[in-house]
């Protein structure tokens, strides 16, 4: 009946029902394809925010230990001790040597000061005390200062006199410091300076190879 009734049906109407049936199938596909995706994605997100397995060991049961207490017997000796006693020794106590450690000793670096050459004008050496009034030397709170002008320059065991010819290079590697200074005078003479350790200078004038005049300033 309904295959007659389908006959009389236009062809519109045929092709709409064919088109709502594969309109359903898809749906029906999609909804389960969508239903994987979505059963895909919590699986997922379940992996990878679940929480970190940490290793818990099994807690070991222990007996506990048996505390045995152990009595001894102890006898009872009576000793009979006589009526004459002896004299009970003296204890004596033998002397403990006590052993000390050595104090260790400090080695002290020396210093520059401590190989400076003794130095002198005349005899004289800044610092000294009791001096003689002089012209030629500066005594200030009775110390030595300075000395002007002297004749005789003396540096360990070595001389220089004045009028003598004076070796320059001598005269460096006399002095202990390589630092030195040049002035020329009005009389023509050059003036050389050799600052020392400790403050001290000297001073030697020399012309034409000459000494003329020593000199020592400053307080070492």
């Amino acid at each position: 009946m309904q295959d007659r009734q389908s006959e009389f049906l236009p062809l519109d109407y045929k092709a709409m029902r064919r088109n709502r049936g594969e309109c359903l199938l898809v749906s029906c596909a999609l909804m389960g394809c969508l239903m994987v995706v979505a059963l895909a994605v919590v699986v997922a997100l379940w992996y990878f925010f679940r929480p970190a397995r940490t290793e818990v060991r099994p807690m070991e049961h222990r007996k506990p230990v048996r505390s045995v207490g152990v009595q001894r017997q102890t006898r009872q000796v009576e000793v009979s001790v006589p009526l004459t006693s002896s004299p009970t020794p003296e204890q004596t106590q033998t002397p403990v040597a006590q052993t000390s450690s050595p104090t260790p000793t400090v080695e002290e670096t020396p210093v520059l000061q401590d190989f400076a050459p003794s130095i002198s004008a005349d005899g004289y050496t800044p610092g000294m005390t009791a001096v003689p009034p002089n012209k030629n030397l500066v005594v200030r709170d009775g110390r030595l200062v300075e000395v002007r002008e002297a004749r005789v320059l003396q540096v360990d065991d070595r001389q220089w006199k004045v009028g003598e010819k004076v070796d320059l290079a001598q005269l460096r590697a006399a002095l202990p410091t390589h630092r030195e200074s040049q002035k020329n005078e009005r009389d023509g003479s050059n003036r050389h300076t050799f600052p020392q350790p400790g403050g001290l200078e000297v001073q030697v004038w020399i012309r034409n190879g000459h000494a003329q005049k020593f000199s020592l300033r400053g307080i070492p």
